[in-house]
């Protein structure tokens, strides 16, 4: 992969972690954004 398409594909993984933790945040309000985004990048890390 050459380095273009490692930054598109680090902005996708962002994208799509940002959006989840706001649907998770909209589903668990008391858990809220914080530990949404913790739980995302727990899971995207251990891939």
């Amino acid at each position: 992969m050459c380095t273009q398409e490692c930054a598109l594909y680090g902005d996708l993984v962002r994208h799509l972690r940002d959006r989840c933790v706001e649907r998770i945040a909209e589903l668990d309000p008391i858990g809220g954004k914080d530990a949404a985004k913790a739980w995302a990048d727990q899971v995207i890390r251990s891939s």
